[in-house]
């Protein structure tokens, strides 16, 4: 299995420009504290580490462009 974050049913896409500019520290605040009310778990119980190599990986991942501007992830 290949995970490109490309989003689906349940997520967001993880190239959506709106993710990918967020700041390395408003990513680690999500992964930390989720958003409950769109299904978003919370990752608190991950080691510090283990979520800034998550914020690092999000990062990694190209910016998808064939977003509509008004386009939400």
């Amino acid at each position: 299995m290949v995970l490109a974050g490309v989003g689906g049913k349940k997520g967001p896409s993880l190239r959506h420009p709106e993710v990918q500019n967020a700041t390395d520290g408003t990513l680690f605040w999500l992964l930390t504290n989720g958003v409950a009310w769109k299904g978003m778990p919370v990752w608190s119980k991950l080691p510090d580490a283990q979520r800034w190599q998550l914020v690092r990986y999000l990062k990694s991942l190209e910016v998808n462009d064939s977003f509509k501007a008004d386009e939400k992830p």
